[in-house]
């Protein structure tokens, strides 16, 4: 049987969960205040679709970590 994941490992997965939608609003408001340059438009949400992406897959391995050995 695995080691549970800390508490504090698991609080930090989240914190790092909640920056990314912070990144992502920030992303979001740019393009709504006004970013309406196509190249701009593009930039911006090939940003946002990395940033969701990356966090997809990491936010993926943590369930399955906290699912498979628990928390402590």
């Amino acid at each position: 049987m695995s080691t549970p994941t800390l508490a504090a490992d698991a609080t930090g997965y989240l914190r790092l969960c909640a920056d990314s939608f912070d990144q992502l609003v920030a992303i979001l408001k740019v393009i709504e205040d006004g970013a309406t340059e196509r190249h701009h438009l593009r930039a911006l949400a090939g940003a946002g679709l990395h940033v969701a992406e990356d966090m997809r897959e990491l936010a993926r391995c943590w369930q399955n970590e906290v699912q498979e050995r628990g928390i402590a």
